[in-house]
């Protein structure tokens, strides 16, 4: 309590863990990651979202991050960033979005392994632009209950041996392979401006 903004890190190696962020409810992030390559890992982490994302970052090619707990919204933000975020939950409060990936990187995907995300207006959300070479965001073996759980634009996915309650609204170059995945009575794939879904 009363501190603005968490740690900030740019180009660094080592380790973080056990950060207790439950208190916080600073305007900034919790954690903030740039150029994150190999050689950094994060684990061990439960916080509050405060006036930002507490998970952010840009510009990262090898993201490794281990036993996430957020409460609020947005609870993770990355920008053109790829790695391994995995024992992820997310808990929100009826609105906003738990997860937002915009503009990933050509040659490395963003994945999500062990991901429960309940209760966000859009549980995970995908933007890209129309020129952008994007690898495909990945989300194995997860949970995700929200009113759109799903959204993407420009932007591929593939979602595998997980369960979806919610929509599921995909646009534009997006394709979108659903893989070994259980849709709860309550979910739709809804299709615009030539995108495609295969299951």
């Amino acid at each position: 309590a009363g501190v603005e903004t968490g740690f900030e890190l740019t180009e660094v190696s080592g380790s973080i863990s056990s950060i207790d962020a439950t208190k916080f409810t600073g305007a900034g992030n919790v954690i903030w990651l740039n150029s994150m390559d190999r050689g950094f890992t994060l684990n061990s982490i439960i916080a509050n979202t405060g006036g930002s994302a507490a998970l952010a970052g840009i510009n990262n090619r090898n993201l490794n991050i281990d036993l996430v707990e957020v409460t609020g919204a947005p609870a993770i933000d990355f920008d053109s960033s790829a790695g391994i975020i995995s024992n992820v939950k997310l808990i929100g409060q009826g609105s906003g979005n738990g997860i937002i990936n915009h503009h990933g990187r050509s040659s490395q995907s963003m994945i999500f392994e062990n991901l429960e995300l309940e209760n966000y207006s859009v549980g995970v959300d995908l933007h890209a632009d129309q020129a952008d070479l994007c690898a495909p965001f990945i989300i194995r073996d997860s949970h995700i209950l929200s009113s759109s759980a799903i959204s993407a634009e420009n932007y591929s996915a593939r979602i595998e041996k997980t369960t979806l309650s919610g929509q599921s609204e995909i646009s534009d170059s997006s394709q979108v392979e659903y893989i070994d995945v259980i849709f709860e009575p309550s979910s739709q794939i809804s299709l615009w401006n030539g995108a495609k879904a295969t299951q």
